[in-house]
C-alpha cells in the first residue's frame, strides 16, 4: 500500500508540473445551432479544436474513426487532425469549411492572445433537427514539446452520461452556456476560463480511465521504477545525471533500468533527459529567464555552445530565434 501511493504520488507530481507547463489557453468561437443536415470541415491546425454538445447529437469523423455524441459530451482533438462535426444524416449536405462559415459571421480568424468581444451566435444546416454545440479551440505554449500533450490520443473523448464525469461536466457547461445566454460584462473572460476549467478536468477523467497504460510515456511514470527516475529528472534537470546515476535513484542496476526505461517508454532514457532539459529550457526563454548562458546553467549545460547545439538539434531553430518566434507568436 505505502509503495503504491508513493509510486501515485510521484506520478501526480510530474503530472501537476506538465499541466503547469502548458501554458494553455482558451477562446470559445461560437454557439453552433445546427440543423440536418449538415456537414463541417476542420483543417489541420497546431491548435486543438473542442466541441460540446450542449443539445442534440452531433458526429466527428476523422480519417480513421468516427465518434458520435450526445448531448452533454466533450470532444477534444489534442494534435488538431483535420476532421468533420456532421449530423446523424449527411450524405445530402454539401461540405463548407467551419473557418468560411465564422468568417460570414465576422469573426475574426484566431490568433495566439485573442480573446473575442462576444461569441457568436452560428446557425447552420438543412432545416431539420437541431443540435447545439459549443466550438472553440485550445491553444498551447509549443504543444509539440509537452510530453503529455504528445502522450494522448488523436481523439479525447468524455461522455457525460458516466457517473464519474456527470457532474462536473453538467456544471461547466451549464455555466458557459449562462454566460452566453446572458451576456454580461466580461462574459468571454469568464468563458475562456471555464473553458480552461473543461480542458483540465478533461484530462484528470482521461487519466482516471486507465486506458493510458498502453502509452509509454505515462506508463513510464507509473512505473516504480521508471517513474522514480522521471520524477528526479523533472524535479533537477539542471543535475549531472548518468545512466547510473538514475539506476541508483530507481533502485535497480543499470543494465535493468535502462532496458525497463526503453521498454516502457519508447526512448532511452539519457534521450528523454535531454528532451526534458530542451522542454524547460524552453520555457524560460519564453520567460524571458536571464540570457542564454544562464537558461544553459539551469538545465545542466556548462557551456552555452553546447546547449545551443543540442537546443537547435531539438527545436530546430537557436535557442535566440526559438525565443523571438515564439514571443512574436504571442504577439
Amino acid at each position: 500500500m505505502r509503495l503504491s501511493f508513493i509510486r501515485e504520488r510521484l506520478a501526480m507530481d510530474v503530472l501537476d508540473q506538465l499541466l503547469f507547463d502548458l501554458r494553455q489557453e482558451s477562446c470559445l468561437f461560437c454557439r453552433l445551432e445546427a440543423t440536418e443536415p449538415f456537414r463541417i470541415q476542420k483543417s489541420a491546425s497546431t491548435v486543438a479544436p473542442f466541441y460540446a454538445v450542449l443539445a442534440g447529437k452531433a458526429r466527428i469523423e476523422t480519417a480513421n474513426n468516427a465518434h458520435d455524441l450526445n448531448e452533454g459530451d466533450f470532444l477534444v482533438l489534442p494534435s488538431g487532425e483535420p476532421h468533420e462535426l456532421t449530423g446523424a444524416d449527411c450524405a445530402s449536405a454539401p461540405p463548407v469549411a467551419l473557418v468560411s462559415l465564422l468568417a460570414e459571421a465576422g469573426v475574426e480568424p484566431w490568433e495566439p492572445g485573442m480573446r473575442y468581444r462576444s461569441i457568436v451566435r452560428l446557425q447552420h444546416g438543412g432545416g431539420g433537427s437541431q443540435s447545439v454545440i459549443l466550438v472553440g479551440i485550445f491553444s498551447f505554449g509549443d504543444p509539440r514539446r509537452n510530453p503529455l500533450l504528445t502522450a494522448l490520443p488523436p481523439v479525447l473523448v468524455i461522455r457525460g452520461a458516466t457517473d464519474c464525469n456527470r457532474s462536473w461536466l453538467k456544471m461547466t457547461l451549464n455555466a458557459i452556456a449562462e454566460e452566453l445566454a446572458e451576456e454580461q460584462p466580461g462574459a468571454n473572460l469568464v468563458i475562456a476560463k471555464l473553458a480552461d476549467l473543461l480542458f483540465m478536468q478533461s484530462l484528470r477523467a482521461y487519466l482516471a480511465m486507465g486506458s493510458h497504460n498502453s502509452v509509454g510515456w505515462m506508463r513510464g511514470i507509473m512505473d516504480p521504477l521508471v517513474g522514480r527516475a522521471i520524477s528526479c529528472m523533472h524535479a533537477a534537470p539542471e543535475r549531472r545525471w548518468t545512466l547510473q546515476a538514475l539506476a541508483e535513484e530507481a533502485g535497480c542496476s543499470r543494465a535493468v533500468f535502462a532496458q525497463r526505461f526503453s521498454a516502457l517508454v519508447g526512448q532511452g532514457a539519457i534521450c528523454y533527459l535531454t528532451a526534458w532539459r530542451m522542454h524547460v529550457a524552453a520555457g524560460l526563454l519564453l520567460d524571458g529567464t536571464g540570457n542564454i548562458g544562464t537558461v544553459a546553467g539551469r538545465v545542466g549545460y556548462r557551456s552555452e555552445a553546447a546547449f545551443s547545439i543540442a537546443f537547435k538539434r531539438w527545436a530546430g531553430i537557436s535557442p535566440s530565434g526559438y525565443r523571438l518566434m515564439m514571443l512574436r507568436a504571442q504577439t
